[in-house]
């Protein structure tokens, strides 16, 4: 390792930079292991679990929308048969 304090100031200046970059490119590999591994872990039998999620959440905004739209039609099939009864 080398003695900092014998260095110029320039070259000590060299140095830091030098670790700090090989930090933050150890850092960035790191992260871009991460990533990896994030997306292996969404991408499951071929499957990509982001766009199923999507899908199923389509999926269940359209059947709670056929739901609401039968209970229109239902109220609104209840009020016609009363409206008979009472004539």
């Amino acid at each position: 390792m080398w003695n900092l304090q014998n260095l110029k100031c320039s070259e000590r200046l060299k140095i830091l930079k030098s670790l700090a970059y090989c930090d933050f490119r150890s850092e960035q590999e790191a992260l871009r292991e991460k990533l990896k591994s994030l997306e292996k872990k969404i991408l499951v039998g071929g499957e990509n679990l982001l766009e199923k999620a999507d899908i199923q959440g389509q999926l269940l905004m359209q059947s709670a929308q056929e739901l609401q739209e039968r209970a229109t039609e239902e109220e609104q099939l209840r009020k016609e048969l009363e409206r008979r009864e009472v004539e």
